[in-house]
């Protein structure tokens, strides 16, 4: 788990069997709850 530089997001890397490798993405700004994306 990681920080933005810009301290804006919560970065998560996750591996997988079934997906493989998954990036996610976790916006902080407070406007939209349930906005986590999987890039």
């Amino acid at each position: 788990m990681s920080w933005s530089p810009d301290g804006r997001f919560i970065v998560y890397y996750q591996v997988e069997p079934k997906t493989k490798r998954d990036l996610w993405v976790l916006p902080l700004d407070g406007i939209c709850v349930g906005r986590v994306g999987r890039l």
